[in-house]
């Protein structure tokens, strides 16, 4: 009987995780509840439309049967158009619906008035004879229609201004006083966030998707061993950060289609409960700035709290390694910048002084440039030079005096030894 590695655990041991069980329970109930709603509106609209013609069946002898089956059918009809409408739009927004029937409302308050204003000009003229009955119904018809869309499109395309003429209603559900923060996938597995909240500098309340956490458990259920880690160290630092940070939520937006990726998700849910995203990824960062969402790079923040090195200062430095040009070095600073040294590579191993020269910063961090301060001999140069100095010959006779032989020497140093 095969047993799971611990490399590759069994879900029939581990089990999905609980937001996945959540976030299915929660589709599968609202499902089962429209399907229900759908069903009990067809059988009401079928019940009214009969009950009407059996209660007028006084009135209705001399009406054909056909007449009373194609009302039914009609009536089925218009509900099944109903129906389908509905179901083809599965993600309706509130501020639309709202903005739709205010509309409706406003305009059929002004269709109200526009046909009383018609009736008092038929009858201060006398139009009484049947077309122009026909005629100024058609008037009240059409005008009521126009404008009812007038109505409605006015308030979709302004909806946002409504906030400033009705004081106290909006069609968007903001968050009040501080914008939580929404972590995405990759600032969890980043991990800085953790020590941020430890050090109470945040005062925002996070937020986590299911979306979210469905992805680190798809990492971390992959068969890539890098994907897998990956994925483990996320959903451990999940845990850490609700220990860590009390005002950690977990929420549950369905927001898009299900085939939309976990970016634009985040983008979706930002822009509708005014949420902020935290990231590390620079692609989300440039999609969501260009989307006027607010969103917040970690690598940027770490950047700024990074030491404010200026061209001229001169630092130890040890080189790492070989640069990617010939002859440059890499070696790393204090708070773990990247030091690139022109000139550095025979330097490797050991600690010299560079002089920076120039600093660059880029979306995924700082990188800065720096030279040796003064021509420093390579260790192969150094171990050369040491070994001269130690095999060279001794020195028998004085060169500025070729006459001098044996006996004009001066004596030996009796303690030194033959």
């Amino acid at each position: 009987m095969n047993q799971p590695t611990p490399e590759q655990p069994s879900q029939e041991k581990n089990g999905p995780p609980p937001g996945r069980k959540r976030g299915d329970r929660s589709r599968g109930g609202a499902s089962l509840l429209a399907t229900a709603l759908r069903a009990t509106f067809l059988v009401l609209v079928i019940g009214t439309v009969s009950l009407t013609l059996a209660a007028a069946r006084t009135n209705l002898l001399g009406l054909p049967t056909p007449a009373v089956i194609g009302t039914l059918m009609a009536a089925v009809a218009a509900a099944t158009l109903v129906l389908i409408a509905d179901a083809l739009t599965p993600k309706k927004h509130l501020a639309s619906v709202l903005g739709i029937y205010i509309g409706v409302s406003v305009g059929l308050v002004a269709a109200l008035g526009f046909a009383a204003l018609i009736d008092i000009i038929a009858a201060a003229w006398e139009l009484t004879t049947p077309e122009s009955i026909v005629y100024l119904g058609l008037a009240k018809g059409v005008a009521g229609i126009s404008l009812v869309y007038l109505s409605v499109s006015v308030v979709l395309s302004t909806k946002d201004d409504f906030r400033v003429v009705i004081p106290y209603v909006q069609f968007e559900r903001r968050a009040q006083g501080v914008m939580p923060l929404l972590l995405d996938t990759s600032a969890i597995i980043d991990g800085r966030v953790v020590d941020l909240a430890r050090t109470g500098i945040l005062d925002a309340p996070i937020v986590i998707q299911h979306y979210v956490i469905d992805e680190l458990q798809a990492l971390a259920d992959s068969q890539d061993r890098n994907k897998r880690e990956r994925g483990r160290r996320g959903l451990d630092l999940l845990s850490r950060l609700q220990e860590a940070y009390a005002d950690t939520r977990i929420s549950d937006s369905s927001t898009g289609d299900r085939d939309d990726g976990v970016d634009q998700k985040l983008i979706q849910t930002a822009q509708l409960e005014g949420y902020r995203i935290v990231t590390t990824d620079s692609g989300l960062t440039k999609v969501a700035r260009i989307q006027d969402v607010p969103v917040m790079n970690i690598n940027d923040v770490a950047g700024s709290l990074r030491q404010n090195v200026i061209p001229g200062v001169r630092l130890p430095i040890e080189i790492i390694r070989k640069g990617e040009a010939d002859g440059q070095g890499v070696g790393f600073m204090a708070d773990g910048t990247m030091l690139v040294i022109e000139g550095g590579e025979a330097h490797i191993g050991t600690v010299i002084e560079v002089e920076i020269t120039n600093t660059l910063q880029r979306g995924s961090g700082r990188l800065v440039f720096g030279r040796p301060t003064a021509e420093q001999p390579a260790p192969e140069q150094e171990a050369d030079m040491g070994r001269s100095a130690t095999n060279q010959d001794p020195i028998r006779a004085r060169p500025d005096r070729p006459d001098q032989d044996d006996s004009t020497r001066l004596p030996r140093n009796p303690r030194r030894r033959n």
